[in-house]
């Protein structure tokens, strides 16, 4: 019998998603998730700095000039002010353009992409604190991260991209708890954010792909904004027959939403898939990073040394996800293990997104080394990690492995590496004294009375100054 046609009783799981996002707390969050959302704020900008760059803002933002709307919320890498639908479609979409944002492997999801926008957005045009946006954030990202886990993995084998669908249930959480939702709005404001979630793994290599964060975050803001006007739709539009697990997800999803749910019809409050994200440290496609952990270490035993050939073992799903051969495009190559793997042995730094420029795409080297590259799925490859073997020209193999699969657990050398790569990934777009004020703003984000002031951090006046600059190369070599 089909999810659509079952009669037992549907578990109440869009009723406990509501709730978890209208009373989460900022007092409900242990300390370690509070430093772990201000990393993947900070994160976030970097990501969203850096993605300014290329031509899709640039585009997008021509679109929504010719709209018009009410200023409310910044655009962050130009300091205008648009609509906060507006702000949260172009910020989302330029923070997913580099693939270069956090991951949350059980959900499948660029977790920040999404709900990071969408909060920021509401909580600016509304004039929020730190506190509110730190809890926002989290109540976003545990939603969307609830709803992946009971999905399972066979909404992501049907061609759905997570980022884009769950990351609207994201989005509408985090918007919704800023709008002070009450648990059966913010059940109508699923219910809106269901029959909109969409977005195509066929996308990834295109510009689609990270307008998919863009889109989930603006219309996550609107879905809220409806529930709270009176809009109404399935107050269990999860669960319910015909429903959106039921429609995108595995057969067994139901028993899994019943599953997730103690006596009471609610999920676990001392759980927060908040504290298992992941940063990118290299500017591509998370299934590439295992590869290129492996590299790293290869290259250290190839002491200058290049293989006659090299086979590189991933997990399988990774074959249909980042197995470019030849990459044509710049995105293209983020998405190319063959390519990241021979930039890693050439010596290139790919925390730098000038790395998958066209410049090395086609540089003679590289390519000679990438078609030198065999890349295959093992089963017996643990998810997001890489082995590859070197066979030398002396008939000797040298072997390496990757493991790309646990969140950090030092979070203060998480916070020195997420804070050096927004040095690096903002240089382009503010200068030292900005970058500086930025992190130290971030690092007491709780603190802040009203966010306007974090945003206008990114856009501090003055000149480089010197005492800047030493503390901006401080930031570096902590790193």
């Amino acid at each position: 019998m089909s999810q659509g046609t079952t009669t037992s009783k549907p578990p109440p799981f869009t009723r406990a998603l509501a709730e978890r996002a209208c009373n989460l707390r900022f007092a409900d969050l242990p300390e370690d998730i509070v430093v772990r959302a201000r990393h993947s704020m900070l994160d976030w900008l970097s990501v969203t700095l850096s993605g300014w760059q290329d031509p899709l803002v640039d585009r997008l933002t021509r679109v929504i000039e010719a709209e018009g709307g009410e200023p409310a919320a910044t655009l962050v890498g130009s300091g205008r002010k648009v609509s906060a639908s507006q702000a949260a479609l172009v910020n989302g979409t330029a923070s997913h353009a580099l693939d270069f944002d956090d991951v949350h492997l059980l959900s499948r999801t660029h977790p920040s992409v999404p709900v990071a926008p969408a909060a920021l957005a509401a909580a600016e045009r509304d004039r929020r604190d730190g506190k509110a946006l730190i809890t926002a954030f989290v109540a976003g990202v545990e939603v969307q991260s609830a709803i992946a886990a009971v999905m399972g993995e066979a909404h992501y084998k049907r061609g759905w991209h997570n980022t884009a669908t769950f990351g609207m249930f994201g989005a509408t959480a985090a918007a919704g708890h800023l709008l002070d939702l009450t648990v059966e709005q913010m059940q109508h404001a699923f219910g809106i954010a269901a029959t909109q979630a969409a977005g195509l793994r066929v996308s990834f290599g295109t510009m689609c792909k990270p307008l998919h964060a863009g889109h989930a975050a603006s219309q996550g803001l609107t879905a809220a904004a409806l529930a709270r006007e009176g809009f109404t739709s399935r107050s269990d539009a999860l669960e319910c027959a015909d429903g959106f697990a039921a429609m995108l997800g595995g057969e067994d999803s139901l028993q899994k939403m019943a599953a997730a749910l103690n006596s009471h019809g609610a999920l676990d409050r001392d759980y927060f898939h908040t504290g298992v994200i992941m940063f990118k440290f290299h500017a591509s496609c998370y299934g590439t990073h295992a590869p290129i952990e492996s590299a790293l270490r290869l290259k250290e035993q190839l002491k200058g040394r290049l293989p006659t050939n090299l086979d590189v073992s991933v997990e399988p799903q990774y074959m249909s996800v980042c197995n470019i051969a030849a990459p044509s495009t710049p995105l293209e190559a983020k998405f190319s293990i063959r390519h990241a793997v021979a930039l890693a042995l050439l010596g290139y730094d790919l925390a730098d997104g000038e790395s998958f420029s066209a410049a090395t795409r086609d540089d003679p080297k590289v390519v000679d080394l990438r078609e030198r590259i065999r890349v295959a799925g093992d089963a017996g490859v643990k998810r997001a990690n890489a082995r590859i073997d070197a066979h030398l020209g002396d008939g000797s193999t040298l072997s390496a492995s990757g493991d790309a699969s646990r969140a950090e657990t030092d979070l203060a050398h998480q916070a020195r590496r997420v804070e050096a790569k927004f040095a690096i990934c903002a240089r382009e777009s503010i200068n030292e004294t900005s970058i500086t004020r930025t992190i130290d703003m971030c690092r007491e984000l709780e603190r802040i009375s009203d966010i306007t002031t974090f945003l206008a951090a990114l856009r501090t006046p003055g000149s480089q100054e010197q005492d800047s600059s030493r503390r901006l190369q401080a930031v570096k070599d902590r790193a």
